[in-house]
């Protein structure tokens, strides 16, 4: 979690993980992961919801969970059994 006041760098720093926003210099890593060059494999180790969820009006959650488990990869057998 990260926690501190307005302007922090909270926000910047989770776009920078999540690879939304490219590094103008240095890198990140998520276990030991670039997150710019080896985007999929650091994202499979990131958990993130932000405060404004992505919840799409004609999908219900559990529909939303399978569309982020097949972008992600996740063989159907085991989409089934993660979202029954």
């Amino acid at each position: 979690a990260f926690l501190g006041p307005n302007g922090a760098g909270k926000s910047t720093t989770m776009k920078l993980l999540t690879g939304y926003l490219a590094a103008s210099d240095g890198s990140a890593r998520i276990a030991g992961h670039n997150t710019s060059t080896d985007r999929i494999e650091a994202s499979k180790r990131l958990g993130y919801l932000a405060d404004n969820g992505p919840l799409y009006p004609d999908m219900t959650a559990r529909a939303l969970l399978r569309f982020f488990g097949e972008a992600r990869g996740i063989e159907p057998r085991r989409l089934r059994e993660r979202t029954a």
